[in-house]
């Protein structure tokens, strides 16, 4: 039982760790796109959908920032 228990909170841990993770890249990216430093903003998007390519918000900023660089 406790081996079940430890097993659930530790898959759960890491759950929590990637989209934290996500997160950050997200944030970073935001800052960038600010200081309208498309290119880097543009890396850190990119990083970001890798991890979850459905993300509305990541596609969207990804593609200003793209148009903001021309």
């Amino acid at each position: 039982m406790r081996r079940k228990v430890f097993m659930i909170i530790s898959v759960f841990m890491c759950l929590i760790l990637k989209l934290q993770a996500q997160d950050m890249l997200i944030r970073n990216a935001d800052e960038f796109f600010k200081k309208q430093q498309y290119n880097r903003a543009i890396e850190l998007y990119k990083k970001a959908y890798d991890k979850n390519p459905k993300s509305y918000y990541v596609i969207k900023r990804l593609a200003l920032s793209y148009q903001r660089i021309r």
